[in-house]
């Protein structure tokens, strides 16, 4: 039979040539009517929901509200993926939906969902919000800045970095605070009032505690004398970047935050973290200092 197939077509070279031209026709007359997207749409709406809680660890973070939501999220309709990050106060639950689905319709379905599973979220967590609409290729600048183990100085630094980037502000900034000068009695006051310490501050001068063998910065973190070598330390002119929108929130609330996320550490990550002059050392400083002043 196969060998049959040739034999024809040579026996009938003009038909076989006006059967060709009629499939090139066709196939050119088919081509021009195929729809094509010449930038197809191969993305999926995703609807990004954020909690947060400043005083908890990534660890509690991730066991008592990043799961508690996603756990939620899993059961709507047309969801094809729950993904999450749980990082120091805030958890992000990003919550993929099937191909076609109206992103409107499936923000409305967070929404309901959302009003539920917040009811069941700890005591402390503020109000899960929805983030603006989305895609599973928003994420499109991911940057980090290293600021050692102060959360909240990156967070602020990074609110501000952030803005400055989207006015295009250019520039070279001394991006550090406070806003106005702040004295070591001002500082420690600040904390007070925001931990509701009632520590009695006991204030001795420069000369006393050199002859006490106390190290500046090191026995007793951020101080350093005022004169000599140092006495122009710790100064910088930042009214250049206050000028671009740097602020600065309130020293009270940062000690209060810094505290609460101390607390939330393990005990040896908070063992690494102490600084300062030794409990018993300071006690025979402030015995010192008694005796001196009769």
């Amino acid at each position: 039979m196969l060998e049959r197939i040739p034999t024809v077509m040579l026996r009938n070279r003009p038909l076989v040539l006006i059967a060709a031209l009629v499939l090139l026709a066709v196939g050119v007359w088919s081509a021009r009517q195929l729809p094509v997207d010449v930038y197809p749409n191969l993305n999926a709406p995703v609807v990004t929901v954020v909690a947060e809680h400043h005083g908890m660890a990534p660890e509690e973070i991730e066991a008592l509200v990043t799961f508690p939501l996603e756990s939620a999220f899993n059961s709507l309709p047309h969801v094809i993926r729950v993904r999450s990050a749980s990082l120091p106060g805030i958890s992000l639950v990003y919550v993929d939906f099937d191909y076609g689905t109206d992103i409107y319709f499936a923000r409305q379905l967070v929404a309901e969902k959302l009003q539920m599973a917040a009811a069941r979220l700890p005591e402390g967590v503020e109000p899960p919000f929805m983030g603006p609409v989305s895609s599973m290729f928003a994420d499109a600048v991911e940057f980090t800045l290293p600021v050692g183990d102060d959360p909240f100085e990156a967070r602020d630094l990074a609110e501000w970095t952030i803005r400055m980037v989207e006015a295009r502000t250019l520039g070279v900034f001394n991006a550090m605070g406070p806003a106005s000068e702040l004295t070591m009695g001002g500082m420690l006051d600040g904390i007070q009032g925001g931990i509701g310490s009632k520590a009695r501050l006991v204030w001795a001068p420069t000369d006393f505690l050199e002859q006490q063998k106390v190290s500046p910065w090191g026995d007793m973190p951020v101080w350093i004398p005022a004169t000599g070598d140092t006495a122009g330390a710790n100064r910088r002119r930042n009214q250049k970047a206050i000028a671009a929108g740097l602020t600065f929130r309130p020293l009270p609330e940062t000690a209060r935050d810094t505290l609460a996320w101390w607390k939330a550490l393990p005990a040896d990550r908070q063992a690494e973290l102490r600084a300062g002059i030794a409990p018993d050392r300071e006690q025979q400083v402030l015995e010192a200092w008694k005796a001196k002043r009769g």
